[in-house]
């Protein structure tokens, strides 16, 4: 029998695909070659705000992060003490936290502060009245810090026809938080450690822990 699927999340609403911005003002941001395939998607302002106004609200950016997905599926191992998920479910998510660790920082706050108006504009189609963008990065990125970088291995029991965490404090993680948690440790790490750069180059005002 195949082992159940990764948990479905709830998906936040997406913004209009429409605004591209023009590439000069990000191609400058990292020299990776997988960064240049992500310029290619189309409505890269509607997407990156659309991603923040999910996360920020705990749901799962996956809709709008598309062209982020990883190849092949989730796995588990089989062990005589449970069930654990398996290094190779960690290793699809390499690309993408090496991408996010190779952005400037300076280069990103630049594209940043440029960008504002247009992601500001974006966000305001999903957001409430009077909601702000820069207030919902910065939730954004507060709540992906909280994820704990979790050592070792993680087991895993069948719930229904997905699989879930074990421990019941990863269980009850958001769904933003979790598909972060699934990039297992290194990558975990790797990310938080290019968001605390960001928003301080940003000036974002996070809870240091």
């Amino acid at each position: 029998m195949a082992p159940p699927p990764v948990a479905a999340v709830p998906q936040a609403p997406v913004a209009p695909i429409h605004t591209r911005p023009p590439l000069e003002l990000l191609e400058s941001l990292s020299s990776d070659p997988e960064y240049a395939r992500w310029l290619q998607a189309s409505g890269l302002v509607d997407r990156i705000a659309a991603a923040v106004a999910a996360v920020s609200e705990g749901h799962s950016p996956r809709e709008p992060l598309s062209f982020l997905a990883p190849q092949g599926s989730f796995k588990v191992e089989e062990r005589k003490t449970g069930t654990f998920i398996s290094a190779a479910s960690y290793a699809r998510y390499d690309t993408v936290a090496r991408v996010v660790s190779s952005l400037d920082v300076e280069a990103t706050g630049r594209a940043y502060s440029a960008l504002r108006p247009a992601l500001s504009a974006a966000y305001a189609i999903l957001a409430p009245p009077g909601a702000r963008f820069d207030q919902a990065l910065q939730r954004s990125i507060q709540t992906l810090l909280e994820v704990p970088v979790v050592r070792g291995d993680t087991e895993v029991v069948p719930r229904g026809a997905v699989w879930a965490y074990k421990d019941t404090s990863l269980e009850a993680l958001t769904p933003a938080q979790k598909h972060l948690l699934r990039m297992g440790p290194k990558n975990v790490a790797r990310v938080q450690e290019k968001l605390r750069a960001l928003s301080d180059a940003l000036d974002l005002k996070l809870a240091r822990r």
